[in-house]
């Protein structure tokens, strides 16, 4: 590990750079940034469509798809994190090492678990679970919708006041429940205010992004299978794979771009590239030394 030669360049970069250069990660490490998007992403798709199936014959027999297609929006957003986090891991690897470790990979993620669970799992959860109590107990449609505005935009104001929580979470060594110091969540807190307006511009300009790249990708994807199987209707296909699959797709590149984004903003609030290049000189010459 060299920290001052780095597989991506460590310096500022405005958000339209970033996103380009995100594309650029992405495809010349197609292949790694692939596997680790199927390890985290697979399980939590298989379990949506397990979960979600039976609003589906529901939608069959009364044509509405607003429950479906809302609670897979909030099982989604809850899942996010522990689905993202092998490509975060998989990034920071990425940024140092010639040829990423999963076995290195597999420790850090295990040594941060307990954090990843009690923050973005169970705190998080403590939102989306009522969600489900409404999902498995059949409840009215209004009583629905006015549940979802308020977990809707809790949600909201944390993924935009806190996006990087996730990579404090795995790629930082603060505890949790650390008395003295800087803990995890002092930690959170203090890094996303000293940028907060950078912060919330960049989270709503990736929410308009992802959604138009989502519903892109999506209807993309059902006319190559309805040109190939001349069936144009939205039928159970779409809303069971297609749509899932573009707004996994979607959010997988877009951790590439959150990892670069909280990077960029260590750049410009803690000058890190300045002591990337202290610390591997202080490493060279504990070497000459030795």
């Amino acid at each position: 590990m060299q920290l001052d030669k780095t597989r991506i360049v460590i310096r500022e970069r405005t958000f339209s750079n970033l996103l380009d250069l995100s594309l650029r990660v992405a495809r010349h490490h197609i292949a790694g940034l692939f596997v680790a998007w199927a390890i985290g992403v697979v399980p939590f798709a298989l379990l949506n469509g397990w979960l979600l199936y039976p609003l589906l014959h529901e939608w069959e027999v009364t044509g509405q798809t607003s429950g479906y297609l809302w609670h897979l929006s909030v099982l989604t957003v809850w899942e996010l994190p522990l689905a993202t986090t092998p490509i975060t891991l998989y990034m920071a690897q990425l940024l140092f090492v010639e040829r990423p470790q999963p076995r290195q990979m597999l420790v850090q993620f295990w040594n941060r678990l307990p954090q990843v669970i009690i923050i973005q799992v169970i705190v998080s959860g403590l939102l989306a679970v009522w969600d489900l109590v409404a999902l498995f107990n059949d409840a009215e449609g209004a009583s629905v919708a006015v549940l979802g505005v308020f977990i809707m935009g809790a949600w909201l104001m944390m993924h935009m006041l806190w996006p990087y929580t996730n990579e404090v979470l795995l790629l930082e060594g603060n505890s949790l429940f650390q008395k003295q110091g800087a803990g995890t969540l002092r930690r959170v807190t203090s890094m996303h205010a000293h940028g907060a307006g950078d912060v919330i511009v960049r989270y709503l300009m990736s929410l308009v992004i992802g959604s138009l790249l989502i519903t892109a990708v999506a209807f993309s994807i059902h006319a190559i299978f309805a040109n190939l199987m001349f069936d144009y209707e939205l039928g159970l296909l779409f809303y069971l794979i297609t749509l899932p699959l573009s707004v996994w797709l979607v959010l997988g590149w877009f951790a590439v771009v959150r990892y670069l984004s909280y990077l960029d903003l260590r750049i410009r609030n803690e000058g890190w590239e300045v002591e990337l290049l202290m610390r591997a000189e202080g490493n060279r010459i504990a070497r000459q030394l030795a």
